[in-house]
């Protein structure tokens, strides 16, 4: 190397101010982020075709749920269903009063509709659970065949008197027909879809069988 390159070079080496040349790392930028470029394709020709707003790496960055990263993330069509947890099957704790008073005119009867604690009956004649369950997630049969809890969205007949499946609606033990009337309070004409009727919960299979 000349005399004269190599001052220039030294001088490049020693005094070269920082930020001014950025060199690549061997890996790329973000490393430990790993993608699939027909991933992003594809994930681009569904945005595209459906007209919809898909977060992923190259558009937003990956999104984050909990604890983990997701490749493509679009929040309307996020239907997240936490396991069955066996608790929430068990309700109590309300007393129904369909109505408060009533003056019983000439010729009328009052009716009055009440469920009786069964513990000690059930406990004594009834089914008890064994031993650990058979958890199914996946290519259900006809609820009929089963024994035991079941997690589920369900929409419960229509023309009942009395509801027979409970829910906790706004943080109340309820009896309905219509998730979203009971959540909006709402006593005109039901005139809600299949899916805003719907309640999702964990039931025993009695119930469910009852209640259809």
């Amino acid at each position: 190397m000349k005399v004269d390159d190599r001052k220039i070079f030294l001088e490049w080496k020693n005094f070269l101010r920082p930020e001014t040349i950025g060199i690549i790392p061997a890996q790329g930028y973000n490393p430990e982020e790993k993608h699939s470029i027909k991933a992003l394709k594809w994930l681009r020709y569904v945005s595209k075709s459906k007209g919809i707003h898909i977060q992923h790496a190259r558009n937003g960055g990956e999104k984050n749920i909990g604890d983990y990263r997701v490749d493509g993330y679009h929040k309307n069509s996020v239907n997240y269903v936490t396991p069955l947890e066996p608790r929430n099957a068990f309700s109590g704790g309300r007393t129904e009063a369909f109505k408060l008073y009533h003056e019983a005119k000439d010729g009328e009867q009052i009716k009055y509709y009440d469920v009786t604690s069964l513990y000690p009956f059930i406990n004594k004649t009834g089914k008890v659970v064994l031993g650990h369950p058979t958890i199914i997630t996946e290519n259900f049969d006809d609820i009929s065949k089963y024994e035991g809890l079941i997690k589920c969205c369900v929409q419960p007949p229509r023309g009942l008197h009395i509801p027979v499946l409970p829910a906790k609606i706004n943080n109340k033990l309820m009896f309905s027909l219509c998730r979203t009337c009971t959540e909006l309070q709402q006593t005109t004409t039901c005139l809600h879809t299949k899916t805003e009727i719907a309640l999702t919960g964990t039931w025993v299979t009695d119930e469910l069988i009852r209640g259809q």
